[in-house]
């Protein structure tokens, strides 16, 4: 089966356990690793020329430091050599073990391979080996993307933070809203008091116009 980097960002080269031997796997690891590194360098050199898409760049070179954890890790695992395979596999390939010594292993190693691949290579075809621009490139369009998806438009790709939601939820809180409904209703008998004040000392104003007016 195959097995991917960090989160599904970036596609894994295909590791064929029945036909790669464990030191090639090893190998390979270690090749994956130092070609993502070059993209990581890659996004990190793209930053600085595009200031304003800083945050995808970020995004983008986390989710490559996840893909070489991960694959760091499986090449650690193969180094543990818990079940012994790497082990038998130098000693085989020094030679132990057979009458013929090193030549012969190393040829039947050869038709194993060459057996397995007749039988299912049309299924684990090997990957095309992608660069580090190329993986750099997809990192960048899936983060962009993922953070589309992501971040309100508001939120300028993550530049910005949505509070809106949590603003309604905080003027809904019970006390505040009690509280705002104690200060409207103060604020409206206010003003009603002053309109009533100020309608009777219109009043009283006619009234001594007027009381002026009839002497």
């Amino acid at each position: 089966g195959h097995r991917t980097w960090g989160y599904g960002l970036v596609k894994s080269y295909t590791t064929f356990k029945m036909s790669a031997s464990v030191l090639e796997q090893l190998r390979q690891a270690h090749e994956e690793v130092e070609t993502i590194e070059k993209a990581v360098a890659k996004l990190l050199a793209d930053k600085a020329a595009h200031p304003k898409q800083h945050t995808q760049y970020d995004h983008a070179v986390h989710s490559l430091f996840d893909a070489i954890h991960n694959k760091s890790k499986q090449a650690l695992d193969m180094y543990d050599d818990r079940d012994g395979m790497r082990k038998d596999e130098l000693h085989f390939l020094g030679g132990s073990g057979t009458e013929g010594g090193v030549w012969l292993n190393f040829y039947d190693k050869v038709k194993e391979v060459k057996d397995y691949h007749r039988k299912f290579g049309e299924q684990n075809a090997a990957p095309d080996v992608r660069d580090a621009e190329v993986i750099a490139t997809e990192a960048r369009e899936q983060m962009k993307r993922t953070m589309e998806e992501t971040f309100a438009p508001e939120e300028e790709g993550g530049r910005r933070v949505d509070l809106h939601a949590f603003y309604i939820l905080y003027i809904n809180l019970r006390k505040l809203k009690d509280h705002r409904l104690r200060e409207h209703r103060n604020e409206v008998i206010a003003r009603l008091k002053k309109k009533k004040r100020d309608a009777a000392k219109r009043r009283r104003e006619k009234q001594a116009e007027e009381g002026g007016n009839a002497e």
